[in-house]
């Protein structure tokens, strides 16, 4: 057959050889020079790959003796005081780290993987060389510059709080203290004359303002909170003073969004502090206002936060009720003496229900909370499963087998929660409103393209179909208002009747507008 007929040729359907004799034709037809390149680059390649196996190998005896001898130096006494090493080691380790730097990624991960050292969770080049030079152990680097000494340390059961979060004098700071949980973005800040605050820079501020705001529009306990714009010179006099406490680790953390917050301090034991004594003393004290127990009217108010966590899908991050995850203790503060419950660190989860994956889950949200609902409500005097969560989280923290009283009051504040949710909330207008106030702040709040009311809605609407109707009637504050008025009095006057029970939504109105509003 012609080789090059129109008809014909190798990429013709009538061929019928081999797939390798198609291929040792076209490298046969390929120009002599393209053949020399092809010999020159196998050939370059073979040299890469020998230079490569001996500079490994000598990597490798370099790693043995410079170990080896640090080892045999430890066991002479020279550098095993348990301090770490002395001068000689350190310089040895230096120089090995200089010797390593040469190296490429690939190879320095075939000696890692030669030596049997454990891959570090991120490996890269630097990270490589830090486990060959510390044979595999994991050495925690801080950087001198962010590391600050504690200028004093938090009493949780004996500081006071600030009493005016809206007017806070940032000259008056003498000590910064770093909280110990989370993800270290929290600071509690001792002022001289006027308490404690805390301090908080994260990427959902405008969740938090919300779920606090309406923890409190809803008559429960939630510490109070304000924004504040990281380049006002409110809060460069606030980074100057920690500057000059050394306190650098919080300065930074705290400047590098356009916002921080700005929380009440709450004095009191956190959930997962409290100790067997101590709830046992609350199962038998009276409640000085009713014919309850102090862990009853506890309980009650958990069930009702609860409640409000799981309309803003917050739920696992606290009491785990719907959402059957470990939970968190830290996130309600038990106070002092009275045993009034507070809830600290509020947030709000929206799930984005635009795609196919993100509906299936919210249905399946949805379908647990009707289900949690229902359980409890058909069986009141028996502890519902959903509940079994709380036992064991109680069980984690401090040892403590929750007893059936506990959970049975917890359930019957989570469903009296979401009655008195339908009852302050017949809609999401005034969220819609406050929403509407943080919009308008420039440059935009963090966060605020996250809300979503619809989500809010729905999750008002499993709460109507579950709750039977009660004979509560809505009072004064209820009342619709008209919407051509201005955004400000139409909220101002749905809260107006009760002054304390919305003194929370008043520091932010405050806080809204010193930020641009």
């Amino acid at each position: 057959m012609p080789r090059g007929g129109s008809g014909s040729g190798l990429g013709s359907s009538s061929n019928t050889e081999e797939p390798t004799l198609c291929k040792d034709r076209a490298v046969a037809q390929k120009p002599a020079q393209d053949r020399k390149n092809i010999r020159q680059q196998a050939a370059s390649r073979l040299e890469r790959n020998l230079r490569r196996q001996q500079q490994r190998a000598a990597a490798t005896r370099a790693v043995t003796s410079v170990q080896g001898t640090i080892c045999d130096r430890s066991k002479e006494g020279g550098g095993g005081n348990g301090n770490g090493p002395n001068g000689d080691e350190k310089g040895a380790m230096e120089r090995l780290r200089e010797s390593l730097q040469n190296l490429g990624f690939v190879t320095l991960k075939e000696i890692v993987k030669e030596k049997g050292y454990p891959f570090p969770k991120f490996a890269n080049k630097e990270n490589l060389i830090q486990c060959i030079v510390h044979k595999g152990q994991r050495v925690r680097r801080v950087n001198p510059d962010l590391k600050s000494p504690p200028s004093w340390r938090l009493r949780p059961l004996l500081e006071k709080p600030c009493k005016d979060l809206s007017r806070i004098d940032w000259s008056q700071v003498c000590g910064c203290h770093r909280s110990e949980t989370g993800h270290g973005g929290v600071f509690f800040v001792k002022l001289k004359n006027d308490g404690v605050v805390v301090l908080k820079s994260c990427a959902d501020i405008a969740q938090q303002v919300l779920a606090s705001t309406l923890i409190s529009w809803l008559g429960l306990r939630a510490a109070r909170c304000r924004i504040m714009q990281t380049h006002s010179p409110e809060f460069q006099l606030l980074l100057s003073k920690l500057r000059a406490l050394n306190c650098k680790l919080a300065a930074y953390k705290l400047s590098r969004r356009s916002y921080a917050l700005v929380f009440e301090f709450i004095p009191g034991t956190a959930l997962k502090h409290l100790s067997p004594p101590d709830l046992e003393r609350m199962r038998l004290t009276p409640h000085p206002a009713s014919n309850v127990t102090l862990m009853e009217q506890c309980c009650r108010t958990m069930g009702q936060i609860s409640a409000m966590d799981a309309l803003l899908y917050y739920d696992g991050d606290r009491i785990p009720i719907v959402c059957q995850t470990r939970g968190n203790g830290g996130n309600i503060i038990v106070g002092p003496g009275n045993y009034k419950v507070c809830a600290i660190d509020n947030g709000a989860n929206f799930i984005n229900s635009s795609s196919e994956i993100g509906r299936e889950r919210a249905y399946k949200y949805f379908s647990e909370t009707k289900a949690a609902l229902d359980t409890i409500i058909s069986k009141p005097k028996e502890v519902a499963c959903q509940m079994l969560m709380v036992r064991k989280m109680m069980d984690r923290y401090i040892g403590w087998e929750a007893p059936d009283e506990f959970l049975l009051n917890i359930q019957a504040g989570f469903i009296d929660g979401a009655r008195r949710i339908l009852e302050e909330f017949p809609d999401t207008k005034r969220m819609k409103t406050f929403t509407q106030m943080m919009e308008k702040v420039d440059p935009p709040i963090p966060g605020i393209k996250d809300i979503d009311l619809q989500f809010i809605e729905d999750m008002l609407k499993v709460f109507s179909s579950t709750l039977r109707p009660t004979d509560t009637t809505k009072g004064d504050s209820h009342n619709e208002v008209e919407s051509s008025g201005d955004t400000n009095n139409e909220v101002e006057s749905k809260s107006s009747n009760d002054p304390e029970k919305n003194k929370l939504f008043a520091i932010n109105q405050v806080a809204l507008q010193r930020v641009g509003i």
